[in-house]
């Protein structure tokens, strides 16, 4: 008995160390979790008062000479943000909703509207298709002058009796152009002439990803599907996750002071490059669009279709760069990227590659704003390079 009662003292005592150690632990860890609270709740107000009053990103849009004064400029914006939702595709990786609003129009196939002048799709009519990224879909600009739109309306204008289709999509590279016409084809369309307009999402995605003939986005919706697969709690870690990553003020604090202890403010994409890298990447740049290129070549005598290729212009070509234009964004200003653009492009106009055409230098003698960002154009820019996209067609393919 003595024994047994021995023990019990024991267990007892054993139990009640461990129940004060749980109060303990349980104490510091809510002392911990309210100070977490707290210094997030500081550092938020902190950010509101830095930020009170300052421009947000659509106000400095929107503040631009080329959209500052327009009536439907706030309202293309607020459409803008409501395409964002895409749909995974299995073979190009994705696209829009179907989305319908007084300027952006968005069809059940996920390509933005084109404001044809024909009065209505014939027999005789002929089908100009247009490949591209969201220079070519229209960031910035109402469906009636996407590139698109702009060139069908001047191709009419001199004759023509075409339909210009805007298979443009964001973040689209020169090859899922080409894998798009592909299933296109497949299912018996047959465009007389085919337009891809690249070069922008080439060199970008190789820039942010490292390595040339990556498709941009790929990473997004490889985890969309994932997303699917996974279970409730899994589900909701990811939330919890991404609202940390890109909310907490706690996490941005750290982060930056580690890349400050690091010596390296870059961003991931940027920190790493030497010259020999970027010259590396260039090539490769090159390498896949002259093998998607082929391609095209191929499916134009297989299927009996002409084709043109362009390669469009980007801020770091305009040699008469505005005050307005050298302060829009980071990517202005990034050397690196700025070098790699113009060393592949440099590269590139001087291969006698087939049907294809460098508009790169198109706006050097315009001294106004043109560009919203480092690549996209205002409704203006479009009308130019629409004009001499229109300029090749009429010399190259007369109706």
């Amino acid at each position: 008995m003595r024994i047994l009662a021995f023990v019990n003292k024991i267990r007892n005592l054993f139990i009640n160390k461990l129940r004060a150690n749980q109060k303990i632990f349980s104490f510091r860890l809510f002392a911990f979790l309210v100070l977490l609270i707290t210094l997030e709740i500081g550092l938020q107000m902190v950010r509101l008062v830095i930020n009170f009053g300052k421009p947000t990103s659509r106000d400095k849009k929107l503040a631009l000479s080329i959209y500052k004064n327009k009536e439907w400029a706030e309202s293309l914006f607020k459409e803008h943000e409501d395409t964002k939702k895409l749909d995974f595709d299995q073979y190009v990786g994705w696209k829009r909703q179907e989305y319908h609003g007084r300027f952006i129009n968005i069809g059940a196939d996920g390509t933005r509207k084109t404001s044809n002048r024909t009065h209505a799709m014939n027999a005789n009519c002929d089908s100009i298709y247009v490949f591209g990224g969201s220079t070519i879909w229209g960031i910035g600009v109402r469906d009636e002058y996407t590139v698109p739109s702009c060139l069908s309306k001047i191709l009419n204008q001199h004759g023509f009796n075409s339909i210009v289709k805007n298979y443009g999509e964001s973040g689209y590279t020169f090859t899922q152009g080409v894998i798009r016409l592909i299933l296109l084809l497949k299912e018996g369309h047959r465009p007389r002439l085919a337009i891809f307009y690249d070069g922008v999402n080439e060199v970008s995605t190789a820039y942010h990803n490292g390595q040339a003939g990556i498709i941009g986005l790929a990473a997004e919706f490889q985890s969309l599907l994932k997303w699917k697969r996974r279970s409730y709690v899994e589900q909701m870690g990811s939330i919890v996750k991404a609202v940390v990553v890109h909310h907490s003020m706690i996490y941005r604090s750290v982060d930056k002071l580690i890349r400050l202890f690091q010596h390296n403010p870059l961003p991931p994409a940027a920190r790493h490059y030497e010259e020999q890298e970027l010259e590396r990447l260039s090539r490769g740049i090159i390498t896949y669009y002259i093998a998607s290129l082929n391609l095209v070549d191929k499916l134009s005598r297989t299927y009996d279709f002409k084709y043109i290729c362009f390669w469009q212009p980007v801020i770091y070509t305009k040699k008469q760069m505005t005050e307005e234009e050298e302060n829009l964004d980071d990517n202005v200003r990034d050397k690196k990227l700025r070098k790699l653009y113009l060393d592949t492009y440099g590269a590139i106009k001087k291969l006698p590659l087939l049907h294809f055409y460098d508009l790169s230098e198109v706006l050097d003698n315009r001294n106004t704003t043109l560009y919203s960002d480092f690549c996209h154009l205002s409704e203006e820019g479009n009308e130019i390079v629409a004009n001499e996209i229109a300029e090749v067609i009429i010399t190259k393919f007369p109706k």
